[in-house]
């Protein structure tokens, strides 16, 4: 009786087989660009950056992997470019240790829709917002989102540092500082602007342990 109650048990072991293992891709010595490494990584990897500063923007493609530099923000950079989460990735989607600077000119640093990575330990500046989210619920947390700003001449302006909509993000233990958002120039007939820190509207955002400062909302009436 015993044996035959343990054969389908095996049957279904092997027929499983062994869970893949965890791999690191390093950038730039494997792979020479951070995006060539989420392309060629599967679910659990580590996609691990060696310090230098990154001409590029990267999409996680809704992989649950961990993207991260080898020595933390200060030694490792995005420049110009926007780190895309936008096919539904959870918390297990990761990216940690880069500052990210200049978010591909008119674009924020960082773009999360409908998804809800992880976004810790990284400094994000000079973008337009730093973090845009749109829908589900991303936990932001140790970030420094210094220094962005939204210039909209014709439209109405909010989120320098973090904006959500429709989403119900955890934001905690960030520095929210000089970020800045200014609305019209006397060609908007109704110019409005707000949230120079963070900017929410709908959802449930969960804010707490932030630092916010010397963040501006402004607007030009005509």
């Amino acid at each position: 009786m015993m044996r035959r109650a343990l054969v389908p048990s095996l049957v279904a072991f092997f027929l499983a087989g062994p869970a893949a293992a965890q791999q690191i891709l390093n950038v730039p010595s494997q792979y020479k660009t951070i995006q060539a490494a989420i392309d060629a990584a599967q679910n659990t990897d580590i996609v691990l950056v060696a310090p230098g500063a990154y001409q590029e923007s990267i999409d996680f493609k809704g992989k649950a992997i961990t993207v991260r530099s080898l020595n933390g923000r200060g030694t490792t950079f995005l420049q110009n470019g926007t780190v895309s989460f936008v096919s539904g990735e959870g918390r297990s989607a990761i990216l940690r240790g880069f500052t990210i600077a200049g978010g591909g000119g008119d674009r924020p640093g960082i773009r999360c829709v409908n998804s809800s990575p992880t976004i810790s330990d990284n400094g994000i500046t000079l973008c337009k917002t730093g973090i845009a989210i749109t829908g589900g619920s991303p936990l932001v947390s140790g970030n420094d989102i210094s220094g962005n700003s939204v210039v909209e001449p014709r439209a109405q302006a909010a989120g320098g540092g973090i904006s959500s909509a429709n989403a119900s993000p955890v934001i905690r233990y960030n520095i929210l500082a000089r970020n800045e958002v200014y609305s019209g120039t006397g060609i908007n007939p109704r110019p409005f602007a707000a949230g120079g820190g963070i900017a929410c509207g709908g959802g449930s955002p969960w804010i707490e342990g932030n630092l916010v400062a010397q963040n501006a909302a402004r607007s030009h009436e005509s």
